[in-house]
């Protein structure tokens, strides 16, 4: 399974990277994301650093921990977030790419092996891939305004 969004967003680099590399403010913004599990002295900024966090899919939270594979400062930031079974595990990569002064564009990959289980295999299919694309679509779209309302 393979989703891909990107987004342009009419705000400065660093104050788009300096916000969403904060994983404090990621259930503000992202849909789906409930709460950060971690206490407050969790690291982000260099490979093998991880958070927990609280996902809601299906109408059941999840309890994820992803962890930093590749983080290169203001360019890609490449996690990937592992998710209880039947669910597959997910490769999470964050392209930064200034367009401007004050415009950037922000491309978010997200894939994921296909499970054995006859049961996962069906959620593969059928409704994960439009659960994770949804929220994706959701979350970009709540950073494009955050980025218009707080961070201009």
């Amino acid at each position: 399974m393979r989703i891909e969004e990107t987004r342009e967003i009419p705000v400065s680099l660093k104050k788009m990277w300096d916000f969403v590399d904060d994983p404090k403010t990621w259930p503000t913004w992202y849909s789906g994301m409930t709460e950060i599990l971690d206490s407050e002295d969790y690291a982000w900024d260099k490979v093998g650093d991880s958070v927990k966090v609280a996902y809601s899919v299906l109408g059941r939270q999840l309890d994820l921990t992803c962890t930093i594979e590749e983080h290169d400062e203001f360019k890609l930031v490449r996690f990937l977030c592992e998710v209880p079974d039947p669910l597959p595990d997910a490769m999470w990569t964050w392209r930064w790419t200034e367009l401007g002064e004050d415009r950037l564009a922000l491309t978010v990959t997200m894939e994921a092996e296909a499970t054995t289980n006859w049961f996962g295999k069906i959620i593969d299919k059928m409704v994960l891939p439009r659960i994770y694309q949804r929220d994706l679509v959701a979350s970009l779209d709540n950073l494009a305004e955050i980025a218009m309302v707080e961070l201009t």
